[in-house]
């Protein structure tokens, strides 16, 4: 210890003594005294970006960058459908229950003819056919003629006929019926040796002996 020292006192003569090494030996102190101040100015969390560059980059992609979450969609939106009004759902119901009619009545397309009948197995005459599907269908009890059943339905204008309706022919005795099911046709029984088949509703013989419109189903 005694060395050092001694040979500190002795460089710091030899530095008085020449002035070249004096000008060194004021550069290292000032060195030493930059170095010091600059250590406890640093703040020290800059030692996390000069070592952790890249968990830099992270924070900052997470905050504002590409892979930034979309925003969900808000779940009031999704609650939000226009639901369909009670005039909307009768309608539709009722649209179901012609289909559901008129699809019944063509299964029993190729059904032979029976004066008085009213099932498929033993077949079917004109008002046979719409009290069978009708009762069917609808759960309707119908008369079973076709002049009773011309009485027993709500008349309809022909610009009103909708699938379903029955339409009835030969003036007013009522002596033939049919059941519409669009497109200006008709499922009915014609007769013996034809069965029941799809037909106009109106062509120039059908037009001639027309006797109206018959309803069961509401108006929708």
């Amino acid at each position: 210890m005694r060395t050092d020292l001694r040979s500190t006192s002795e460089f710091v003569a030899d530095s008085v003594n020449h002035p070249g090494m004096l000008l060194l030996l004021i550069l290292a102190i000032a060195g030493m005294v930059i170095a010091v101040l600059t250590a406890v100015s640093t703040p020290a969390h800059a030692s996390v970006h000069t070592q952790h560059p890249q968990a830099i980059g992270l924070v900052h992609q997470s905050s504002a960058g590409p892979h930034r979450h979309a925003a969900k969609p808000s779940l009031h939106a999704a609650h939000t459908r226009v639901r369909p009004t009670h005039a909307q759902m009768r309608a539709a119901a009722l649209h179901r229950l012609r289909s559901r009619l008129v699809a019944f009545a063509k299964k029993q397309i190729g059904s032979r003819y029976v004066a008085g009948g009213v099932s498929p197995r033993r077949g079917f005459d004109c008002s046979g056919l719409a009290y069978y599907v009708y009762k069917e269908v609808l759960h309707k009890n119908l008369p079973h003629t076709s002049h009773l059943q011309f009485h027993a339905v709500v008349r309809e204008k022909v610009k009103q006929l909708q699938p379903g309706d029955l339409v009835f022919y030969f003036r007013h005795g009522a002596h033939h019926v049919g059941i519409y099911i669009g497109s200006g046709k008709m499922v009915n029984a014609v007769g013996y040796g034809a069965g029941v088949r799809i037909t106009p509703a109106f062509g120039s013989w059908w037009s001639h002996t027309f006797s109206g419109v018959g309803r069961l189903i509401p108006q929708s």
